[in-house]
């Protein structure tokens, strides 16, 4: 299937599979419940899903996506695709673990709205911009820290090369544990 991106979402895909391998190492147990936030093509799901989990569920705003993702993962039976705007939909469900390569041009209010929620996970694993992820491990409060602080302790795991998407994004990327 021939997958076209979409700039207005902010589609960039990791295409590197041992970035992917080193984001899921830090899945340490089975049976969770967890939550991807923009799949996109499923890179990043075939990895979550060696670690069986009890239920995934996948929001992807992209409808085109929506139909590869149902298509590529219809033999397993505990994954949810949701095809709606992470920022629109109600979350009230309880998730242990939120992992996403984040859509960089909405990565603070998507944070607000995880760490706002009336139950928050229990772990983030993220992606962000590199500059924004400093911006969050900075030790001098900022408007976005200082409410991430309340609820989690932020830790730098590792620095992304932008060679490691394709298409290849303008900005390196690192993936925070919260």
């Amino acid at each position: 299937m021939s997958i076209i991106l979409k700039k207005r979402f902010g589609q960039n895909f990791l295409i590197d599979k041992n970035i992917s391998d080193k984001i899921c190492k830090h899945i340490h147990s089975k049976n969770l419940n967890i939550l991807e936030i923009g799949p996109g093509n499923g890179n990043l799901t075939d990895k979550i899903i060696l670690k069986k989990p009890s239920n995934l569920t996948l929001i992807e705003i992209d409808k085109d996506l929506i139909s590869h993702l149902s298509e590529k993962f219809s033999h397993i039976n505990n994954i949810e695709i949701i095809n709606a705007d992470i920022l629109k939909i109600n979350l009230d469900q309880n998730f242990d673990l939120v992992v996403s390569n984040l859509p960089y041009n909405i990565s603070s209010q998507i944070l607000v709205k995880l760490t706002t929620l009336n139950n928050i996970p229990d772990t983030l694993i993220l992606m962000f911009q590199k500059e924004f992820a400093l911006r969050l491990l900075n030790n001098k409060l900022n408007s976005i820290n200082s409410l991430v602080k309340c609820f989690y302790k932020i830790n730098l795991d590792f620095h992304v090369s932008r060679n490691c998407f394709r298409p290849i994004p303008k900005v390196d990327s690192s993936v925070l544990i919260l």
